[in-house]
């Protein structure tokens, strides 16, 4: 035979009676059924250490926590998860009011985001340096290293950045600068004439002219 008990309601505060029955035996005795405690209120427990937040990031909550007061005056301490967590906005820079809900129960905490910004710029790798006269800017297969002031760094093609002071009407060495996110960087290039293409103006018709002006041509390509 197997004891039975009954009486028993986990729904109902207050004194219950539970009977216990065993064969021919029965017995009771009182117990006293609290209410389950309800939340009061929530705080954010900000870490002595906040971690800094730029403009782009994701909300990164670690080391903060939420404080739970109950109506029975106990307390209790939680991880706070970005989960429970309102209002962020990644994209905007300055302070943002977040709000925080958990059981029903609502808080607010206030947080700064920083303006992400560049404040170095690198050629990390080099585009072409040197062309012949007429020929187009031409940037393919260079690398921009940008680091930034959150300390992230970045590899960027060359081909997103502004270069301005190309030039290849005439021979010579050109300062090109490479402008990207705000900071700027240069690098020089050389024109100079293709000795296939090179166009010889003759002062005569014999053929001494001719190979005079051609080595010119050449001495003074060698020469750049």
């Amino acid at each position: 035979n197997e004891m039975a008990v009954s009486g028993y309601d986990k729904n109902k505060a207050g004194v219950q009676t539970i009977t216990v029955t065993y064969e021919d035996c029965t017995a009771t005795f009182n117990v006293t059924v609290k209410p389950a405690k309800a939340l009061k209120t929530i705080t954010v427990i900000a870490p002595k250490t906040v971690k800094k937040l730029y403009t782009g990031d994701e909300l990164d909550l670690t080391g903060y926590t939420l404080k739970l007061a109950y109506d029975d005056s106990s307390t209790d301490v939680i991880e706070l998860s970005a989960g429970y967590v309102t209002g962020y906005n990644k994209t905007k820079s300055g302070y943002q009011t977040l709000t925080v809900t958990y059981q029903g129960a609502t808080t607010t905490f206030r947080i700064n985001v920083e303006a992400l910004k560049a404040t170095s710029l690198t050629i990390s790798q080099m585009p072409k340096t040197q062309y012949y006269i007429d020929d187009p800017i031409d940037v393919t297969g260079g690398e921009l290293t940008v680091v930034y002031n959150s300390g992230k760094t970045e590899t960027v093609a060359m081909s997103l950045a502004t270069i301005t002071g190309f030039r290849s009407d005439k021979e010579g060495k050109y300062n090109l600068t490479v402008a990207y996110g705000g900071v700027r960087t240069s690098y020089s290039i050389t024109v100079s004439i293709d000795p296939l293409n090179a166009k010889v103006v003759l002062s005569g018709a014999g053929e001494d002219e001719y190979f005079n002006s051609l080595a010119d041509a050449f001495s003074r390509i060698t020469a750049l």
